[in-house]
This record gives structure tokens, sequence and C-alpha cells, in this order.
């Protein structure tokens, strides 16, 4: 079963700037680099997160892959410079392990046995209650 594996670094806004270019950076570098993972990088609009909070998610094939990828970050002398000069902006770095669920899907889209919408009988069934 696949793992997603998400990073979710908080910076101190003052350098929100600073920390972006670095961040750029760090994806260029993930572009030039075939055996780094290729993540995707968010930035909280809504969320339990902080709106200074950088969030590089990656899914991998399983817990034992997603552990290689942050060794492969850590014993990397490019990915380290960059990593150096990023640290003094973080507030809070936390790493999660996420595995998927699957849900068997029907054709058309929703899993089985989930409505896209609660019926008009549902909402007002649960609403007497």
């Amino acid at each position: 079963m696949s793992v997603k594996m998400r990073i979710m670094q908080t910076y101190d806004p003052a350098h929100e700037v600073e920390f972006l270019a670095l961040e750029k950076e760090f994806a260029a570098l993930e572009r030039r680099r075939p055996d780094f993972p290729q993540g995707r990088r968010f930035k909280p609009v809504a969320s339990s997160l902080c709106t200074h909070t950088l969030v590089w998610e990656c899914e991998f094939k399983d817990l034992n892959a997603a552990h290689a990828a942050l060794s492969c970050f850590s014993g990397d002398v490019e990915h380290e410079k960059l990593a150096e000069k990023q640290r003094p902006y973080f507030t809070e770095v936390r790493v999660e392990f996420l595995e998927e669920i699957e849900s068997p899907a029907k054709p058309g889209g929703t899993p089985s046995g989930l409505s896209a919408r609660p019926s008009a009988s549902t909402t007002r069934d649960a609403r007497a209650r």
C-alpha cells in the first residue's frame, strides 16, 4: 500500500521571501536529480497549519521507500548546502507519513457504499435525531 510523506516547515513570516526563494532552489535541485523524489509543494490557505508553512509531499510505494528518501536528502552535499541556508528561518519542522486506504470505487467515481451528496431524506433523518 502506498505511503504519502509530508514535510511541514513553518518559517518566520518576516523572512518569507528568502525562505521561498530557497525553496525554489530545492525544487530546481529535484528536477535536475533523477535520484531525488519529485515532491509537490503547498502553502496553506485555509488549514489548521499556519499560512507561513510550506508543505512538501510525495507518494512512495511503502514506508521504507519514504524513509530512504529522507536519508537521501540528509546524505546529499548539495541538498545539505541549501538546507543550511534555510534552517535559520524554521520555527518548526514536522514529518508525517500517511498510509493510503483503498476504497473500491464504482465506475463513474465515488467509492463503493458512499454517495457524492446526501439525499434529502438522509439529511432530514439526521436532523430529526
